[in-house]
């Protein structure tokens, strides 16, 4: 595969990870000492692990979600990458007034490097565009 394919194979993993929430899997898609910074977050959150247990948090009020990535824009550069990709993500949580669902668009950029020959991300930044639904199903 070419250095492009993987990584727009590690970001199906991303995504699978969420969605499923296998969160060593999740921390696996990062370098360890990556950050990520997501909608309305003041600060990034920094080391894969730190990532993981940052995504736990939020993913285990849910019952479901659902994240695709598309339109990737990737430039390889030896060892590193910059990736933009547009994400649409459904999320579900039951028993919310208000709405049950949260399909939400926006775009990631990504700093991506290679690391014992395999893509991690360095550095995420995901921003939402659009929502049709209820946010209130993402809080605590």
């Amino acid at each position: 595969m070419s250095d492009r394919d993987d990584i727009q194979e590690l970001m199906a993993h991303y995504a699978e990870a969420i969605d499923t929430k296998d969160y060593a899997r999740l921390a696996a898609c990062f370098a360890a000492d990556g950050n990520g910074q997501w909608a309305a977050m003041p600060e990034p959150v920094v080391g894969n692990v730190a990532i993981a247990n940052f995504m736990k948090d939020i993913l285990d009020r849910l019952e479901a979600t659902t994240h695709m990535f598309t339109n990737f824009i990737i430039e390889v550069n030896g060892d590193t990458a910059r990736m933009q990709a547009k994400i649409i993500a459904q999320h579900v949580r039951k028993g919310v007034p208000g709405g049950e669902t949260l399909l939400a668009g926006g775009r990631y950029d990504a700093q991506v490097r290679r690391i014992d020959g395999k893509w991690k991300l360095a550095r995420v930044r995901g921003n939402s565009i659009w929502h049709d639904g209820n946010p209130a199903i993402m809080k605590a």
